[in-house]
């Protein structure tokens, strides 16, 4: 039996964060007042992830002992999509997001590999055609380029792990430092509703964000919401926002060392360029930047560039 999940409360929530001594002054405005700009994490219904697996949470000090970081030498992350049917212009934009929420990181997109034709386990569950994505994660593993940090693949095939699994979105393998997740379940029309395409491309962007924060070492969320929260459907999916919690922030910053307010604008920009349901993950990002703006000391000269309207 699962046990019931419980909000954790300001204090439990104050030593997931760690203390902040020593931290640089822009990064400790962007977590200072969290219970102002970060929201609660919200109870689960029966079917959520959390009604269903018990998380213990990871606070930044336990972090610390598993952080992935990359080096001068391995920081490409590579792209691998498994389908050649994925267009050009959403593997720019998955490009070009990733480019901006992991400062620093060299993305590269490597061509297609048609996942029809690889020796995956494959299965017929509930009259769905599913790839085995622990199979997937093997073959990445033997194919990917010495000098990478990570590898992560995408798909529009159905997949599963483990013969009690109805489906997966994602998996990734921390040691190994890979990942794949698949469109499969992103289209409006696998739920017999009219197509959205900008809706496609926007949970494309949640579960790649969140399937590559695990390759840094950061596990699930439990302290606020957060991209980084656990995911048993679609809906729930939704739900997640498009950022890290203070948490998970520091824990990004420990392997990234970005400016946060200039990565807020980074991604702002990036969301309005991409439009549509991306323009209140805009919003949230350049308003949240201006916050960090306002509250740093006068005595510290600024000089953050500010993303174009």
């Amino acid at each position: 039996m699962i046990k019931e999940f419980t909000r954790p409360t300001l204090v439990e929530k104050r030593q997931a964060i760690g203390a902040l001594a020593g931290c640089p002054i822009v990064m400790r405005k962007a977590i200072e007042n969290f219970e102002e700009n970060f929201e609660d994490i919200n109870l689960p219904e029966p079917n959520d992830w959390l009604a269903n697996n018990f998380e213990h949470g990871q606070t930044f000090e336990q972090f610390k002992i598993y952080a992935n970081i990359p080096t001068p030498k391995k920081n490409k992350f590579y792209i691998q999509p498994y389908d050649t049917k994925i267009t050009k212009n959403l593997l720019q934009i998955l490009k070009d997001y990733s480019s901006c929420f992991f400062p620093g990181v060299n993305f590269i997109v490597r061509k297609p590999v048609d996942i029809t034709k690889l020796d995956i386990e494959f299965r017929e569950d509930s009259g769905f055609f599913q790839y085995s994505s622990g199979n997937i994660l093997k073959k990445m593993h033997k194919i990917a380029p010495l000098d990478r940090f990570a590898m992560i693949g995408i798909t529009n095939e159905d997949m599963y792990h483990g013969e009690y699994s109805n489906f997966v979105f994602g998996l990734a393998n921390v040691i190994n430092k890979t990942g794949i997740f698949s469109f499969a379940r992103y289209y409006q029309e696998f739920y017999g509703l009219p197509p959205d395409e900008n809706l496609v491309v926007l949970r494309a962007v949640k579960v790649m964000i969140h399937e590559m924060c695990h390759m840094f070492g950061l596990l699930h969320c439990i302290y606020f919401k957060c991209i980084m929260n656990g995911s048993n459907h679609i809906d729930e999916t939704d739900q997640k926002r498009l950022y890290l919690c203070p948490v998970c922030l520091r824990k990004l910053h420990l392997c990234l060392g970005f400016n946060p307010v200039e990565r807020y604008y980074a991604i702002a920009s990036k969301c309005e360029e991409i439009g549509g349901y991306f323009i209140n993950d805009a919003d949230w990002y350049r308003s949240k930047a201006k916050i960090i703006e306002n509250n740093l000391p006068k005595t510290i000269e600024k000089k953050i560039p500010k993303a174009k309207k």
